[in-house]
């Protein structure tokens, strides 16, 4: 049928242009003429170099490159080398490139071969980051959770714990105790991820227990009192009314009154015991000296003299001594009578039972 229309069409114009013209030539000439401007016939010539836009590049993900190669020739078909790759239309996609420097030519229908394109170069697969390296500030008694620090790898990528969020921040705060995985990724290829690396969180220390202790209370030698802490002992430090902490488990000099005891730990100053009190008894009176009433003096009848004691501790148990000789004897109430006494010069003195 094709074969029928081209004849055809050559009879009519040879006809017209026969009309006009006996020169052979000339009548061949204006027939191509004619055909080329109806559209009826095309010549052909060596096709443009193909196009080439920004090539994708390898990733983590996708290990080849591809590029668009635009203006290509049409209608027609066409063939693409390197890899005679074969089709039609004014674009075409090239994947699967490797690593290196492309240049495409493109062949037409009639066999004629463009020049080659500019350069397309793909670049070398990109590399995962490596694992990260951590430092860890644990939990105090203050602050109870932990914090995360990247160390490595830093620089154009993103950090993940625990399959949370992506950030820049080298940082994670306010980290729960327990075991956590931590992921690394390129900020320019986020298929790029790194293998996991582990970081644990310890739990919050303890406070201190409360402290026990014993008081050695004041008496009329030492009017003050002394408190000895009996425990917790070891890595501590001690402190009595909110006055200097110290090592020592032993508080002396302390005056008559209430008083409040903390202990902490000295690896973590933030670790502070309960408080507890401790009671620190006034010291007891010193008796008046006591007050010399009747004298009996011997007599012919009797040989030994005696003497009436007032003043004495009334509220206690006293204890009175005789000098000279040192000779005691214990009595209640605010009076007593000292008898059997031979001649001579005594003083008394009273000790109360507390």
């Amino acid at each position: 049928m094709i074969g029928i229309f081209w004849l055809i069409c050559y009879l009519v114009l040879n006809f017209v242009v026969n009309i006009r013209t006996t020169n052979v030539q000339m009548r061949r000439l204006v027939i191509l003429v004619l055909l080329l401007a109806t559209g009826l016939v095309k010549l052909h010539g060596q096709p443009s170099p193909p196009v080439p836009g920004v090539p994708t590049q390898p990733t983590c993900e996708t290990p080849s490159g591809s590029v668009v190669l635009s203006g290509l020739p049409e209608p027609g078909s066409w063939t693409i080398n390197p890899g005679s790759i074969s089709g039609s239309g004014s674009t075409t996609t090239i994947s699967g490139l490797g690593p290196g420097t492309y240049n495409f030519t493109v062949t037409n229908d009639a066999l004629e071969t463009s020049a080659a394109s500019d350069d397309v170069i793909i670049n070398a697969l990109p590399n995962p980051p490596e694992a990260a390296t951590v430092t860890i500030t644990q939990p105090t008694c203050a602050v109870t959770t932990g914090t995360i620090e990247i160390l490595t790898p830093v620089g154009a990528y993103e950090y993940n714990i625990d399959g949370g969020v992506w950030q820049a921040s080298t940082t994670f705060a306010g980290v729960s105790s327990g075991l956590h995985t931590l992921l690394v990724r390129s900020a320019t290829d986020n298929t790029c991820v790194s293998p996991p690396a582990s970081a644990t969180i310890d739990e919050p220390p303890p406070d201190p227990a409360a402290a026990t202790f014993d008081i050695t209370q004041p008496t009329c030698a030492e009017p003050t009192g002394t408190i000895i802490i009996t425990a917790p002992t070891g890595s501590f430090e001690y402190n009595l009314d909110g006055g200097t902490w110290q090592a020592g488990v032993t508080f002396t000099g302390v005056p008559a009154g209430l008083h409040t005891i903390l202990v902490r730990s000295t690896t973590d100053n933030a670790c502070v015991s309960d408080p507890v009190s401790a009671n620190v008894e006034s010291p007891p009176l010193i008796p008046d000296a006591p007050v010399v009433g009747t004298i009996t003096h011997p007599t012919c009848n009797v040989s030994t003299g005696s003497v009436v004691l007032n003043g004495l501790p009334a509220a206690e148990t006293w204890t009175l001594t005789r000098d000279p000789g040192g000779i005691t004897s214990t009595g209640t109430g605010a009076t007593t009578t000292v008898t059997g006494l031979s001649a001579g010069t005594y003083t008394f003195t009273v000790t109360g039972a507390s």
